[in-house]
């Protein structure tokens, strides 16, 4: 037998495109007798740490690998050697090694007396897992399922939670959803209990927050819910389900429920473990509270897509600023993409502040025989993290262009049951992507706000701030963003910004139509029915819009989801100048009726209104108003809408701190290291937009402002280093060859 096949594992998320693709390195079948990874003997060498050091590596491991055991009752366990397995994760060149304690089946891989082991197997694996790794100098984390527990669920069907209509929970077929208000609690606590006063685990993730996030529907209904929420409040649950503040509320109470029972967890695990590094998949911004969030040793959020392959998760997670922010990275076992592309993924990670965590679903085998490719992938991705890696530290982020991440807003879009999970993002996630990419392709320095952030000491470091259909703010942000723009920011908003306050209600006007200089008139629905047309907007000559040219720009798709992406416009009115006009369609299709202008939207009319877009000044600085949901994602893609708002932002701030020039496919994050140095790293994304083909980027250049960084020299990092031509004025320049793929340049300041 191939040595390497003596492995076995089972992977936990399917998510994204992923590649199998290191027999290009080694060819996958020879790579077991050249090299094989299970002849190695055990380090004796191996890193000698204190308990408390090794308990920092989770958290600050820029190496983590996992691979699942999500193992149905068929699989058996007769080819899986823990002392191999942990081999292949130690010369995978793994910092931190995740290990399942209990899978989505729910069956345990430990000398269980709570819970249930997995029937086919004999011995306590994670003991044996546990030893091997500590041996090689890993960190090992235990690994989770949270609420998914199918065996449970089939032993206790009580314990399921329910959909509205009564029936059971389950993500897709496969894995059902146990409800932490009934006896399920009881069981999972003692679970953690058992786990961690018993094996020397260096952390905990726990997979999945307490509440139903893969689901259509982010309540959960079971009769265990209902009954604790009417204890708790006096009041039926289901009585007000259907209206917004009714909904809300229980939205509220499940997940507030849900956090008392997460401190439960913490304490649990914290009896045996003090201080021991938890954290939660879901532990991002895009599904928990700040407040809940900053009781995690660190976050952690699975890969969002986005067109050019922008780690917008990464950029989120880093401008929350809690310690080690981590974003994933799945091999799919089977599709072979290039190497270069899933290298890409990882420095796209990297480049926006967070670190890439290798995962897999595809590496265990039925009968316990570990697929090599996965240790092969990890190992040359794990390998080039550890080499860029030392070059990453103490950076702190230039900034210039600001995207504000509301709360409010979010949970706004929840109780309106237009946003369920991060997965699926509803009306808030593709508005955060599409926002931060367009906003990327300036190469200015782009930093997420986080609305905690929102006071005007912080924000006077920002150029311009964008509010990308940022429904929902509070008395307290709008004053910070009215400051703001008074002592000279400028402000792009689109959409309906602060119409509604902070608990959902609504108001007679935006928050900030003073600094807007426009007043909410109404929301003209007419164009946006099921058969469109849409809306399109033409420019009146105003030097922020000419630069487009005098034809119409329309929003008139429709893609194949419900419902359709046509979308309504605001109409406002006050002294802001006009940018942009709406140009109305001549018609307003009535298919049913036969009524309708040909197989495509009906064509602009000579109707105009004008404010579609609007500019106004206010005290020193500026604001922008776009009566539309502009960042969302619209079919056919709206490319006139990112050249405009890139053009606009040129014009709003023609003189940012520091830029790079050159290509459009560059994506670029500039950072303060300390006091006399600036790091800018580079990836180029046509590695993502053309599959791993596109040839290197030449001729680009740094460009920054001498009077707020004085240059002295400059040189290539990596992928080699190298001493850099500058030159000298008012604005300097670094002239950098090519970017294959990853580039980190250092700026020496005088």
């Amino acid at each position: 037998m191939n040595e390497w096949s003596r492995f076995s594992l089972i992977g936990r998320r399917n998510f994204l495109m992923i590649p199998a693709g290191l027999a290009a390195l080694a060819g996958a079948s020879n790579l077991a007798m050249n090299d094989p990874v299970s002849s190695l003997p055990v380090p004796d060498s191996a890193p000698k740490q204190a308990e408390a050091d090794r308990k920092q590596i989770p958290v600050t491991s820029w190496r983590t690998l996992e691979s699942g055991f999500h193992n149905g009752p068929t699989t058996h366990f007769d080819e899986l050697d823990p002392e191999q397995y942990m081999a292949g994760v130690s010369a995978a060149h793994t910092g931190c090694v995740v290990v399942q304690t209990k899978s989505h089946w729910g069956y345990a891989y430990y000398n269980t007396k709570v819970g249930s082991r997995h029937p086919n197997l004999n011995y306590d694996l994670v003991a044996r897992m546990i030893e091997a790794g500590h041996r090689r100098g890993l960190a090992v984390v235990a690994y989770y399922s949270g609420q998914v527990d199918t065996q449970s669920a089939i032993k206790n069907p009580e314990w399921m939670g329910r959909n509205p209509d009564g029936t059971p929970t389950w993500l897709g077929r496969q894995f059902a959803w146990c409800c932490h208000h009934t006896p399920y609690r009881e069981y999972a606590i003692g679970m953690y209990r058992e786990i961690f006063s018993q094996y020397d685990f260096d952390g905990l993730f726990i997979d999945g927050a307490p509440w139903p996030r893969w689901v259509a529907d982010p309540l959960c209904y079971c009769p265990a819910c209902e009954g604790r929420y009417e204890r708790d409040t006096s009041e039926p649950f289901r009585k007000g389900l259907d209206d917004y503040q009714g909904y809300r509320k229980r939205l509220e109470w499940l997940q507030n429920s849900s956090e008392e029972y997460l401190d439960e967890v913490y304490r649990t695990v914290h009896e045996s473990h003090p201080g021991l590094p938890i954290w939660l998949n879901q532990g991002d911004p895009f599904d928990m509270s700040t407040r809940v969030l900053r009781k995690t040793a660190c976050l952690y959020l699975e890969p969002l897509s986005s067109p050019t392959g922008l780690s917008v998760g990464a950029m989120v997670l880093r401008d929350w600023k809690m310690p080690g922010p981590q974003v994933g990275i799945f091999w799919g076992g089977y599709t072979r993409a290039p190497m270069n592309v899933d290298q890409y993924r990882a420095a796209a990670i990297m480049l926006h502040g967070a670190r890439p965590r290798f995962i897999t679903d595809e590496q265990n085998m039925p009968d316990g025989r570990q697929r090599p490719q996965f240790f092969e992938w990890a190992g040359s991705l794990q390998n080039y993290v550890k080499r860029a890696e030392p070059f990453l530290h103490h950076l702190e982020p230039v900034t210039s262009l600001g995207i504000l991440f509301s709360e409010a807003t979010r949970d706004h879009l929840r109780a309106e049951r237009k946003l369920t999970a991060s997965f699926a993002g509803g009306d808030f996630v593709p508005s955060m992507v599409n926002c931060a990419e367009i906003l990327s392709g300036t190469h200015y320095p782009i930093e997420i706000v986080p609305s905690w952030e929102l006071d005007p000491g912080s924000l006077s470091r920002f150029d311009l701030i964008a509010l990308p259909e940022t429904d929902a703010l509070s008395e307290a942000e709008g004053q910070a963003l009215r400051t703001y723009v008074r002592q000279g920011g400028n402000l792009l908003a689109t959409w309906k910004p602060g119409l509604i306050d902070e608990r959902g209600n609504k108001r007679s006007d935006f928050i900030l139509a003073d600094v807007l200089g426009v007043n909410y008139l109404e929301e003209v629905s007419k164009y946006a029915g099921k058969d469109g047309p849409g809306i399109y907007l033409q420019t009146g000559g105003h030097p922020l819009s000419s630069f487009i040219g005098a034809g119409e720009v329309g929003i008139l798709g429709k893609g194949g989801g419900s419902p359709p992406t046509f979308c309504s416009f605001v109409r406002v009115g006050g002294p802001a100048e006009s940018v942009l006009d709406y140009r109305l369609p001549y018609l307003v299709p009535d298919v049913d009726n036969h009524l309708f202008h040909s197989w495509n939207p009906a064509p602009p009319g000579n109707e105009r209104i004008p404010k579609a877009a609007t500019y106004h000044r206010y005290g020193q600085g500026g604001a922008v108003y776009i009566g539309v949901p502009l960042f969302r994602r619209y079919q056919p893609e709206l490319y006139w809408a990112s050249d405009w708002v890139r053009g606009l932002l040129l014009r709003l701030v023609p003189h940012p701190p520091i830029r790079v020039q050159g290509s459009e496919a560059i994506h670029a994050a500039f950072y303060r290291q300390g006091p006399r140095k600036l790091v800018v790293q580079m990836a180029n994304s046509s590695v993502w937009t053309t599959h791993g083909t596109a040839a290197p980027i030449r001729h680009l250049e740094i460009i920054g402002r001498q009077d707020r960084f004085k240059l002295r020299s400059a040189r290539q990092l990596w992928p080699k280093e190298e001493a850099l031509a500058t030159s000298s004025g008012d604005d300097w320049r670094v002239l950098v060859p090519e970017v294959a793929l990853y580039t980190i340049i250092e700026i020496e300041l005088g």
